[in-house]
C-alpha cells in the first residue's frame, strides 16, 4: 500500500510528494506487471505538532487534497488517534455530506401503511 505520510518527509506537503508517489507507484507496476497492486494510498491526519516531532507541518489543505486527489478510490488515513481538531472537522464534514438522508416518517409527509 502507498502510505503518502507527507509530513513525515518534509515540509513540502501534498501537492509536492502525492504526484511523485503516484508516479513511482506507476513505474513499479509498469516495470513489474505481476506485481501485487496496492489497495489504496494510505494519507497522515498529524504533523510536526505530534508527539513524535515529524519535520513536516500537517495542514488542512493537505488533507484535502489527498482527500480530493483520491475521492471514488477507497483510501486510509493514519491516524485517528493523531488527529487533532482541523482534521477532525473536515472527515465529519465530508462524512456529513455524504451521509444519504434519513427516510421520511410517516408523521412527516411520509407515506402510512
Amino acid at each position: 500500500m502507498p502510505q503518502a505520510y507527507w509530513t513525515e518527509i518534509d515540509n513540502r506537503g501534498a501537492l509536492h510528494h502525492l504526484p511523485r508517489m503516484d508516479d513511482a507507484w506507476a513505474k513499479l507496476h509498469a516495470a513489474n506487471p505481476k506485481s501485487v497492486r496496492p489497495v489504496w494510498p494510505i494519507g497522515v491526519t498529524y504533523g510536526r505538532e505530534h508527539p513524535s516531532h515529524p519535520p513536516g507541518a500537517f495542514t488542512p489543505a493537505d488533507l484535502e487534497v489527498f482527500l480530493d486527489r483520491y475521492a471514488g478510490t477507497p483510501a486510509s488515513l493514519y491516524s485517528f488517534e493523531a488527529a487533532r481538531e482541523p482534521a477532525l472537522r473536515i472527515l465529519r464534514t465530508r462524512a456529513a455530506a455524504r451521509a444519504p438522508d434519513p427516510a421520511p416518517s410517516p408523521s412527516k409527509g411520509g407515506m402510512s401503511c
